[in-house]
């Protein structure tokens, strides 16, 4: 869904290969060992650097699974704090932007040291453009995280709240997203389950990781009815 990077023509330390001379020729095997070596580094090094950042203590969101049909989960999520921002634009540059909002807050932009969030990285369509939302861990010894500086950041409480969830497929793109729209759709409709807002799309990889590598998932929240 919402990656903004063009997946590649081919993977790294790919390109090339079959051009060699020595390929070409039955008696002398060219050795491939230390390239494939170097691009299985390359690839896991490029892996590591698209995820979104996390800590032991925050890597995983905190949720229950009411009901599961094949990839499609009904959860509730606790209440917790979160910040998030406002942007227009087209998609993928408007998710950048305000991931980089966001960043800066989680980096010490607000009020004293803010605490480190926990992916994904939630987006929803508005009408006057797109809302950008990370969580922040709970924790109710220290009560609110501190306020951020920058007036376009904004902290809020979210209440507990229950969704129909389901994983994007990559490469994410306006047609794979509508296809999980309509199964979540039906799936609600199946269970009875009354709609309570705006659907949106969670993303546990930087906005801009290459598609092979991109996670997430659309929700829709509904009204608990248990």
């Amino acid at each position: 869904m919402d990656a903004a990077g063009l997946p590649p023509s081919s993977p790294p330390g790919h390109q090339g290969a079959t051009q060699s001379p020595t390929a070409l020729c039955p008696r002398r095997r060219p050795r491939c060992g230390g390239a494939r070596q170097v691009a299985g580094a390359v690839f896991l090094a490029f892996a590591a650097l698209s995820t979104v950042p996390t800590t032991a203590a925050t890597a995983a969101e905190a949720y229950a699974v009411l009901t599961r049909e094949g990839d499609i989960e009904e959860r509730t999520y606790p209440a917790h704090w979160a910040v998030e921002t406002s942007v227009s634009g087209e998609r993928d540059d408007a998710t950048h932007r305000g991931f980089l909002r966001l960043t800066a807050y989680l980096s010490g932009g607000g009020r004293g040291q803010a605490p480190p969030f926990r992916p994904p990285l939630i987006r929803t369509e508005t009408a006057r453009g797109w809302t950008v939302q990370l969580d922040l861990p709970a924790d109710g010894a220290t009560g609110a995280p501190a306020a951020p500086t920058d007036p376009q950041v904004t902290l809020r409480w979210i209440p507990a709240v229950s969704c129909v969830v389901m994983p994007i497929p990559g490469p994410f793109d306006f047609a794979a997203v509508d296809r999980q729209r309509r199964r979540g759709l039906d799936f609600a409709v199946a269970h009875r389950l009354a709609f309570s807002g705006p659907a949106s799309v969670a993303l546990y990889t930087r906005p801009g990781t290459v598609w092979f590598l991109q996670k997430a998932e659309f929700r829709i929240p509904i009204e608990p009815n248990r």
